[in-house]
């Protein structure tokens, strides 16, 4: 097998569809919610609590999923992590890669993943048609020394309890430190602040993280004023890229902009008479190449 570095590898089988065969629904579906799970997964990673709304561009494009690898029989493949240009930590693909494996490697133990609540959901729905149809899947990557196998005989994890209270992951920058009564302050991008409540021995550990970007996981003891009992703290390395705004010159290279040299290039086309929907369909086409 071609070395892909840090990577997910699969093999499927369906039993509705012909010998070496796998149905189409059932792969896309399989790709799909592992998919979905990955890109929480490196929203988690980045310091991004997942929430309702489409994800930032930048994120999706980090946690896209390339199919590699493929083979006859079975469907048998490589997943990997894309690494785009411009914003991009190589070691996030490793970590969410790893952490989508120990998911999987949770799931056929029975027990539910300690990720994100969504990534989980996906993870588990992803695998459950498998084993409800009587189907296999071999899951296997870097970090692990077995394979995985789910069929019909995994106990699949029961759903988390409606309202259920658990650990939470929040992120931003690590600011003061009071040693007095054992409390920091966390910034958000978004200048939201929590206050984490330290307990014993995790005083040096977080001064050791001061100033930098962090995901904090705990426990809220008063959501409401945003105190956060923690649990561990995992260091963001290269998530202040994310954070920081970019400057103009920045923006200049990305965009491609370049100076205009002739004021022909300002002039706007004209539009016979008021035809509004010529108008709407050229700003249509800007939007689209811009």
């Amino acid at each position: 097998m071609p070395d892909h570095g840090t990577a997910i590898r699969f093999t499927l089988e369906t039993p509705d569809a012909a010998p070496g065969q796998v149905g189409v629904p059932e792969l896309a579906a399989f790709l799909e919610g592992v998919q979905r799970a990955v890109t929480i997964l490196v929203e988690d990673a980045w310091g991004r609590e997942h929430g309702r709304g489409r994800i930032p561009e930048a994120l999706r494009a980090a946690a896209a999923l390339v199919l590699t690898d493929a083979r006859a029989g079975s469907f048998s493949a490589t997943l990997r992590v894309a690494q785009p240009k411009g914003l991009w930590d190589s070691s996030i693909a490793e970590r969410t890669l790893e952490r989508a494996l120990g998911g999987f490697e949770a799931i056929a133990r029975g027990e539910r993943p300690d990720l994100p609540r969504a990534a989980a959901d996906h993870l588990v729905a992803a695998v459950r048609p498998v084993c409800r149809a009587g189907g296999r899947l071999e899951v296997s990557g870097t970090g692990l020394d077995r394979v995985i196998t789910f069929d019909a005989r995994t106990k699949l994890p029961t759903e988390a309890a409606s309202g259920e209270a658990g650990l939470v992951r929040v992120a931003g920058e690590l600011l003061e430190i009071d040693y007095r009564d054992s409390t920091a302050e966390l910034w958000a991008a978004d200048g939201t602040r929590t206050t984490l409540l330290l307990g014993p021995g995790q005083l040096d550990a977080v001064d050791e993280h001061r100033r930098r970007y962090v995901a904090v996981r705990g426990t809220w003891e008063d959501r409401r004023r945003r105190r956060l009992r923690v649990g561990d703290v995992l260091p963001l390395d290269g998530a202040a890229a994310f954070w920081r705004a970019p400057t103009l010159e920045e923006l200049e290279a990305r965009q491609g902009v370049a100076p205009v040299h002739s004021l022909a290039a300002l002039r706007l086309p004209s539009w016979e008479g008021e035809d509004e929907d010529a108008f709407l369909e050229t700003l249509r086409r800007w939007r689209e190449a811009s």
